[in-house]
């Protein structure tokens, strides 16, 4: 899978080139090879509106997800998909969680890729699959002690 990461116009010094090669690293581990997926990093007021508009919910997140790939009104362009990062809620989170955010970043780009690929977590079981698949992705990209407060 291939990824077009985007920073918007959010100013974030932790979002680097550094951080962005992880998560495309990440991403080309994954089928379809040739799927494309954009990852756009946005601010409160932008993934509010997202997330108002496509999800019913006024309220800031970290991460919206919009998935093309089992929509038959999408164009077959390759195009699988869209992530929305909200790099404050990233940083007010990782603080709360007391790691790194560039880590936290890193494992909510690889839950959006998931999202992208159709795994959900609205029932327990599905929720644990999800989780050993992200856990599957991070080990090795992140630092045990930060895997551990961010995927469980």
């Amino acid at each position: 899978m291939k990824l077009l990461p985007d920073r918007s116009d959010v100013d974030s010094d932790w979002i680097d080139a550094a951080v962005l090669d992880r998560v495309t690293a990440l991403a080309r581990g994954l089928e379809p090879a040739d799927a494309t997926v954009g990852l756009v990093v946005v601010g409160e007021r932008e993934i509010r509106e997202l997330n108002a508009r496509w999800r019913g919910r006024d309220a800031e997140t970290d991460v919206v997800t919009f998935s093309y790939l089992e929509d038959p009104d999408a164009p077959d362009d390759g195009f699988a998909g869209e992530i929305y990062v909200c790099a404050p809620v990233i940083e007010r989170d990782a603080r709360r969680l007391g790691v790194a955010p560039r880590d936290l970043f890193v494992r909510i780009a690889v839950h959006g890729l998931l999202h992208v690929l159709g795994m959900d977590h609205e029932r327990d079981d599905d929720a644990e699959r999800m989780e050993r698949r992200e856990r599957e992705l991070l080990e090795g990209v992140l630092a045990p002690d930060a895997l551990e407060r961010l995927v469980g």
